[in-house]
Protein backbone atom coordinates (compact mmCIF):
# COMPACT_ATOMS: atom_id res chain seq x y z
CA UNK A 1 0.00 0.00 0.00
CA UNK A 2 2.71 2.27 1.00
CA UNK A 3 4.52 1.76 -2.39
CA UNK A 4 1.14 2.49 -4.43
CA UNK A 5 1.47 5.67 -2.41
CA UNK A 6 4.89 6.92 -3.16
CA UNK A 7 4.44 5.99 -6.90
CA UNK A 8 1.02 8.28 -6.72
CA UNK A 9 3.05 11.35 -5.17
CA UNK A 10 6.00 10.55 -7.54
CA UNK A 11 3.53 10.79 -10.55
CA UNK A 12 1.98 13.77 -9.38
CA UNK A 13 5.47 15.30 -9.00
CA UNK A 14 6.86 13.97 -12.20
CA UNK A 15 3.62 15.30 -14.26
CA UNK A 16 4.02 18.52 -12.86
CA UNK A 17 7.15 19.50 -14.11
CA UNK A 18 6.49 17.32 -17.61
CA UNK A 19 3.69 19.83 -17.42
CA UNK A 20 5.74 22.91 -17.15
CA UNK A 21 8.23 21.98 -19.75
CA UNK A 22 5.88 21.33 -22.02
CA UNK A 23 4.65 25.03 -21.21
CA UNK A 24 7.56 26.38 -21.93
CA UNK A 25 7.27 24.59 -25.08
CA UNK A 26 4.21 25.66 -25.61
CA UNK A 27 2.85 28.86 -23.61
CA UNK A 28 5.15 31.65 -23.12
CA UNK A 29 8.10 32.22 -24.53
CA UNK A 30 10.57 33.39 -21.46
CA UNK A 31 14.29 33.32 -21.68
CA UNK A 32 16.78 33.62 -19.12
CA UNK A 33 17.09 37.34 -18.77
CA UNK A 34 16.52 40.29 -21.14
CA UNK A 35 20.15 40.26 -22.86
CA UNK A 36 19.99 36.82 -24.05
CA UNK A 37 17.55 37.77 -26.68
CA UNK A 38 20.33 38.18 -29.53
CA UNK A 39 21.87 34.92 -28.73
CA UNK A 40 19.12 32.56 -27.53
CA UNK A 41 17.72 30.54 -30.18
CA UNK A 42 13.97 30.53 -30.34
CA UNK A 43 11.01 28.39 -30.72
CA UNK A 44 9.15 30.72 -32.61
CA UNK A 45 5.54 29.45 -31.17
CA UNK A 46 3.25 30.61 -28.58
CA UNK A 47 -0.09 32.13 -27.29
CA UNK A 48 -0.37 35.95 -28.25
CA UNK A 49 -3.62 38.61 -28.98
CA UNK A 50 -4.43 39.64 -31.67
CA UNK A 51 -6.71 42.87 -32.58
CA UNK A 52 -9.37 42.23 -35.32
CA UNK A 53 -10.79 44.47 -37.49
CA UNK A 54 -13.60 44.84 -34.54
CA UNK A 55 -10.81 45.89 -32.27
CA UNK A 56 -11.74 43.59 -30.15
CA UNK A 57 -8.56 41.30 -28.88
CA UNK A 58 -9.01 37.70 -29.38
CA UNK A 59 -5.98 34.76 -27.80
CA UNK A 60 -4.45 32.89 -30.89
CA UNK A 61 -1.87 30.13 -31.25
CA UNK A 62 1.50 31.70 -33.30
CA UNK A 63 4.03 29.97 -34.79
CA UNK A 64 6.96 30.73 -37.42
CA UNK A 65 7.59 27.86 -39.49
CA UNK A 66 8.20 26.34 -43.14
CA UNK A 67 5.07 27.12 -45.96
CA UNK A 68 5.07 26.44 -49.51
CA UNK A 69 4.32 29.27 -51.69
CA UNK A 70 2.41 27.79 -54.47
CA UNK A 71 3.07 30.97 -56.65
CA UNK A 72 7.39 29.97 -57.06
CA UNK A 73 6.68 26.70 -55.63
CA UNK A 74 9.70 27.27 -53.03
CA UNK A 75 9.02 26.87 -49.11
CA UNK A 76 9.49 29.80 -47.19
CA UNK A 77 9.80 31.23 -43.35
CA UNK A 78 6.15 31.87 -42.63
CA UNK A 79 4.23 33.74 -39.11
CA UNK A 80 1.07 31.80 -39.03
CA UNK A 81 -1.73 31.71 -36.41
CA UNK A 82 -4.69 29.37 -35.69
CA UNK A 83 -7.57 29.54 -32.82
CA UNK A 84 -5.47 27.01 -30.58
CA UNK A 85 -2.35 25.50 -31.00
CA UNK A 86 -4.77 21.71 -31.49
CA UNK A 87 -6.56 23.52 -34.49
CA UNK A 88 -5.85 22.20 -37.73
CA UNK A 89 -7.42 24.62 -39.61
CA UNK A 90 -4.69 27.76 -40.13
CA UNK A 91 -6.31 31.32 -39.49
CA UNK A 92 -3.74 32.91 -41.55
CA UNK A 93 -0.56 33.23 -42.68
CA UNK A 94 2.27 35.93 -43.63
CA UNK A 95 5.37 35.11 -45.88
CA UNK A 96 8.26 36.78 -43.52
CA UNK A 97 10.12 38.23 -46.52
CA UNK A 98 7.01 40.57 -47.31
CA UNK A 99 6.80 41.56 -44.08
CA UNK A 100 8.11 45.71 -44.68
CA UNK A 101 9.06 46.36 -40.55
CA UNK A 102 8.27 44.88 -36.83
CA UNK A 103 7.64 47.84 -34.92
CA UNK A 104 6.84 48.42 -31.30
CA UNK A 105 3.40 50.13 -30.65
CA UNK A 106 3.74 50.60 -26.80
CA UNK A 107 7.30 52.50 -26.05
CA UNK A 108 8.76 50.50 -24.31
CA UNK A 109 12.35 51.19 -22.29
CA UNK A 110 14.31 49.71 -24.64
CA UNK A 111 17.61 50.92 -26.97
CA UNK A 112 19.24 49.43 -29.99
CA UNK A 113 21.21 46.38 -29.58
CA UNK A 114 25.27 45.99 -31.14
CA UNK A 115 23.51 44.78 -34.28
CA UNK A 116 21.56 47.46 -35.62
CA UNK A 117 18.24 45.33 -36.02
CA UNK A 118 17.21 44.04 -32.06
CA UNK A 119 16.13 45.48 -29.07
CA UNK A 120 17.28 45.35 -25.73
CA UNK A 121 15.68 46.26 -22.44
CA UNK A 122 16.64 48.53 -20.05
CA UNK A 123 16.84 47.69 -16.77
CA UNK A 124 15.96 50.83 -15.06
CA UNK A 125 12.96 52.54 -12.92
CA UNK A 126 11.65 53.15 -16.12
CA UNK A 127 11.18 49.50 -16.82
CA UNK A 128 8.59 48.99 -13.34
CA UNK A 129 6.80 51.86 -14.84
CA UNK A 130 5.53 49.53 -17.58
CA UNK A 131 4.76 47.02 -15.30
CA UNK A 132 0.51 47.28 -16.14
CA UNK A 133 0.60 48.89 -20.01
CA UNK A 134 -0.38 46.80 -22.89
CA UNK A 135 2.37 45.25 -24.65
CA UNK A 136 1.51 46.17 -28.39
CA UNK A 137 3.54 45.79 -31.48
CA UNK A 138 2.61 45.74 -34.71
CA UNK A 139 3.70 43.34 -38.22
CA UNK A 140 3.60 45.65 -41.33
CA UNK A 141 3.09 43.31 -44.02
CA UNK A 142 3.65 44.19 -48.14
CA UNK A 143 2.23 42.87 -50.97
CA UNK A 144 -1.33 44.17 -50.25
CA UNK A 145 -1.70 42.76 -47.17
CA UNK A 146 -3.00 44.29 -44.13
CA UNK A 147 -0.89 45.50 -40.96
CA UNK A 148 -1.18 42.91 -37.74
CA UNK A 149 -1.56 44.78 -34.67
CA UNK A 150 -0.42 42.05 -31.62
CA UNK A 151 0.49 41.77 -28.02
CA UNK A 152 2.30 39.59 -25.55
CA UNK A 153 1.66 38.86 -22.00
CA UNK A 154 4.20 40.62 -20.52
CA UNK A 155 6.94 43.05 -21.40
CA UNK A 156 9.52 40.27 -21.80
CA UNK A 157 7.22 38.07 -24.03
CA UNK A 158 6.70 40.68 -26.61
CA UNK A 159 9.96 41.75 -26.84
CA UNK A 160 10.70 38.43 -26.88
CA UNK A 161 8.54 37.90 -30.42
CA UNK A 162 9.59 41.40 -31.86
CA UNK A 163 13.09 40.32 -31.51
CA UNK A 164 12.34 36.82 -32.70
CA UNK A 165 10.20 38.16 -35.79
CA UNK A 166 13.27 40.66 -36.31
CA UNK A 167 15.47 38.13 -36.90
CA UNK A 168 13.51 35.90 -39.23
CA UNK A 169 12.22 38.20 -41.32
CA UNK A 170 15.72 39.15 -41.89
CA UNK A 171 16.87 35.58 -42.59
CA UNK A 172 13.74 35.02 -44.96
CA UNK A 173 14.77 37.77 -46.74
CA UNK A 174 18.39 36.87 -47.07
CA UNK A 175 17.44 33.69 -47.96
CA UNK A 176 14.01 33.02 -50.24
CA UNK A 177 14.23 29.13 -50.56
CA UNK A 178 15.48 28.78 -46.53
CA UNK A 179 18.33 27.00 -47.92
CA UNK A 180 20.36 28.86 -45.17
CA UNK A 181 18.10 27.84 -42.35
CA UNK A 182 17.89 24.36 -43.26
CA UNK A 183 21.47 24.04 -43.74
CA UNK A 184 22.83 24.79 -40.55
CA UNK A 185 22.35 28.55 -39.58
CA UNK A 186 22.12 28.73 -35.73
CA UNK A 187 20.02 31.64 -35.46
CA UNK A 188 16.71 30.76 -35.55
CA UNK A 189 15.32 27.20 -34.08
CA UNK A 190 12.31 26.32 -36.55
CA UNK A 191 10.12 23.81 -34.38
CA UNK A 192 7.84 21.49 -36.50
CA UNK A 193 4.40 22.09 -35.28
CA UNK A 194 2.00 19.60 -36.10
CA UNK A 195 0.04 21.70 -38.23
CA UNK A 196 -0.53 20.80 -42.50
CA UNK A 197 2.07 22.92 -44.01
CA UNK A 198 5.15 22.05 -42.14
CA UNK A 199 4.23 18.45 -41.96
CA UNK A 200 3.97 18.65 -45.61
CA UNK A 201 7.40 20.65 -46.32
CA UNK A 202 9.23 17.90 -44.60
CA UNK A 203 7.99 15.31 -47.68
CA UNK A 204 11.33 15.74 -50.42
CA UNK A 205 10.63 15.95 -53.56
CA UNK A 206 12.82 13.47 -54.55
CA UNK A 207 12.40 9.99 -55.38
CA UNK A 208 10.75 7.66 -57.49
CA UNK A 209 6.84 6.97 -58.87
CA UNK A 210 5.92 4.93 -55.94
CA UNK A 211 7.86 7.20 -53.43
CA UNK A 212 5.97 10.06 -55.68
CA UNK A 213 2.96 8.47 -55.01
CA UNK A 214 3.12 8.00 -51.08
CA UNK A 215 3.85 11.83 -50.87
CA UNK A 216 0.51 12.55 -53.11
CA UNK A 217 -1.32 10.50 -50.74
CA UNK A 218 -0.08 12.14 -47.62
CA UNK A 219 -0.72 15.62 -49.13
CA UNK A 220 -4.21 14.44 -50.22
CA UNK A 221 -4.91 13.30 -46.27
CA UNK A 222 -4.19 16.47 -44.99
CA UNK A 223 -6.44 18.16 -47.68
CA UNK A 224 -9.31 16.32 -47.28
CA UNK A 225 -8.57 16.87 -42.98
CA UNK A 226 -8.16 20.49 -43.57
CA UNK A 227 -11.65 20.61 -45.66
CA UNK A 228 -13.23 18.09 -42.81
CA UNK A 229 -12.57 20.22 -39.77
CA UNK A 230 -13.58 23.85 -41.59
CA UNK A 231 -17.08 21.38 -42.20
CA UNK A 232 -17.10 20.55 -38.88
CA UNK A 233 -17.11 24.14 -37.48
CA UNK A 234 -19.77 25.09 -40.10
CA UNK A 235 -22.08 22.57 -39.80
CA UNK A 236 -21.31 19.90 -37.00
CA UNK A 237 -25.09 18.80 -37.16
CA UNK A 238 -24.01 16.80 -40.53
CA UNK A 239 -22.99 13.64 -39.20
CA UNK A 240 -23.84 11.06 -42.48
CA UNK A 241 -21.08 13.18 -44.06
CA UNK A 242 -19.08 13.97 -41.32
CA UNK A 243 -18.72 10.79 -40.16
CA UNK A 244 -18.35 9.99 -44.31
CA UNK A 245 -15.20 12.24 -44.70
CA UNK A 246 -13.61 11.02 -41.65
CA UNK A 247 -13.57 7.07 -42.97
CA UNK A 248 -12.02 8.19 -46.46
CA UNK A 249 -9.42 10.30 -44.54
CA UNK A 250 -8.51 7.50 -42.51
CA UNK A 251 -8.54 5.93 -45.28
CA UNK A 252 -6.29 7.47 -47.49
CA UNK A 253 -3.48 7.75 -44.71
CA UNK A 254 -3.62 3.41 -44.23
CA UNK A 255 -3.21 3.62 -48.04
CA UNK A 256 -0.20 5.78 -48.04
CA UNK A 257 1.21 3.82 -44.81
CA UNK A 258 0.53 0.28 -47.01
CA UNK A 259 2.39 1.90 -49.96
CA UNK A 260 5.32 3.30 -47.59
CA UNK A 261 6.17 -0.50 -46.02
CA UNK A 262 5.70 -2.22 -49.82
CA UNK A 263 8.07 0.51 -50.98
CA UNK A 264 10.38 0.20 -47.75
CA UNK A 265 10.38 3.51 -46.97
CA UNK A 266 9.99 4.36 -43.32
CA UNK A 267 10.17 7.94 -43.56
CA UNK A 268 7.23 8.42 -45.69
CA UNK A 269 5.64 5.39 -43.17
CA UNK A 270 6.12 7.70 -40.62
CA UNK A 271 4.78 10.48 -41.67
CA UNK A 272 2.13 8.88 -42.69
CA UNK A 273 1.76 7.70 -39.05
CA UNK A 274 1.86 10.67 -37.66
CA UNK A 275 -1.00 11.88 -40.02
CA UNK A 276 -3.57 9.75 -39.45
CA UNK A 277 -2.65 10.20 -35.87
CA UNK A 278 -3.27 13.88 -36.37
CA UNK A 279 -6.57 12.92 -37.98
CA UNK A 280 -7.20 10.49 -34.86
CA UNK A 281 -7.07 13.72 -32.66
CA UNK A 282 -9.86 15.00 -33.94
CA UNK A 283 -12.35 12.02 -34.12
CA UNK A 284 -14.08 11.48 -31.13
CA UNK A 285 -14.56 8.12 -31.84
CA UNK A 286 -10.71 7.05 -32.86
CA UNK A 287 -9.65 9.94 -30.42
CA UNK A 288 -8.11 7.17 -27.88
CA UNK A 289 -6.13 5.80 -30.49
CA UNK A 290 -3.60 9.08 -31.23
CA UNK A 291 -1.11 8.73 -28.49
CA UNK A 292 0.10 5.51 -29.68
CA UNK A 293 0.17 6.12 -33.14
CA UNK A 294 2.32 8.87 -32.13
CA UNK A 295 4.18 7.01 -30.00
CA UNK A 296 5.01 4.28 -33.39
CA UNK A 297 5.46 7.35 -35.21
CA UNK A 298 7.85 8.85 -33.05
CA UNK A 299 9.99 5.91 -32.48
CA UNK A 300 10.59 5.39 -36.48
CA UNK A 301 11.64 8.94 -36.90
CA UNK A 302 13.96 8.39 -33.78
CA UNK A 303 15.78 5.65 -35.33
CA UNK A 304 16.01 7.68 -38.74
CA UNK A 305 17.57 10.08 -36.50
CA UNK A 306 14.80 12.81 -37.69
CA UNK A 307 15.00 14.67 -34.53
CA UNK A 308 12.23 17.40 -35.42
CA UNK A 309 9.85 15.14 -36.01
CA UNK A 310 10.87 12.33 -33.13
CA UNK A 311 10.44 15.42 -30.46
CA UNK A 312 7.42 16.74 -31.75
CA UNK A 313 5.43 13.31 -31.55
CA UNK A 314 7.11 13.16 -28.15
CA UNK A 315 5.46 15.70 -27.33
CA UNK A 316 1.61 15.27 -29.20
CA UNK A 317 1.47 11.30 -27.55
CA UNK A 318 2.43 13.15 -24.09
CA UNK A 319 -0.25 16.03 -24.32
CA UNK A 320 -3.11 12.99 -25.79
CA UNK A 321 -2.40 11.08 -23.08
CA UNK A 322 -2.87 13.92 -21.24
CA UNK A 323 -5.96 15.04 -22.45
CA UNK A 324 -7.33 11.60 -22.18
CA UNK A 325 -6.28 12.01 -18.59
CA UNK A 326 -4.25 8.80 -18.73
CA UNK A 327 -1.61 10.61 -16.42
CA UNK A 328 0.54 6.86 -15.65
CA UNK A 329 0.54 6.04 -19.15
CA UNK A 330 2.40 9.98 -20.18
CA UNK A 331 5.27 9.35 -17.05
CA UNK A 332 5.70 5.82 -18.74
CA UNK A 333 5.88 7.21 -22.10
CA UNK A 334 8.43 10.03 -21.40
CA UNK A 335 10.65 7.78 -18.80
CA UNK A 336 10.99 5.18 -21.67
CA UNK A 337 12.05 7.88 -24.18
CA UNK A 338 14.33 9.69 -21.68
CA UNK A 339 15.92 6.11 -21.13
CA UNK A 340 15.81 5.45 -24.86
CA UNK A 341 17.29 9.39 -26.06
CA UNK A 342 20.63 9.23 -23.80
CA UNK A 343 19.57 12.76 -22.91
CA UNK A 344 20.02 14.13 -26.29
CA UNK A 345 16.51 15.37 -27.12
CA UNK A 346 16.34 19.58 -26.14
CA UNK A 347 12.72 18.32 -24.88
CA UNK A 348 13.25 15.76 -22.14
Amino acid sequence: MMRHKKRTTKTKQDLAAISNQLKNKFGEIKPTNENQFLSAKLDMHGYLEKKNRKNVWQRRWFIVHKSLDVKDNTWKLTLSWYKTHTSGAIQKKVFLENVQEVVLVTPLPVHKAADGFSFVLEKDEAFANFAKQQYVFKIVAGNFSKDYVIRGHSMTETMTWVNGLLKAVRKAKEDHTLKGVLDGSDEIDIYCHSDKESVISDIHVDGGESEREVRQLIVKSYSMLEKYEKTKLRDSNNTIYLDEQEQAIHDTFHKAINLAQEIQSELLEARALRGLAISYRVSPLYRDGAPILFEVAGNLFHNLDQRSEYEACVIEAVLEYEELGRKEAALDFLENQIRKDDGHSELI
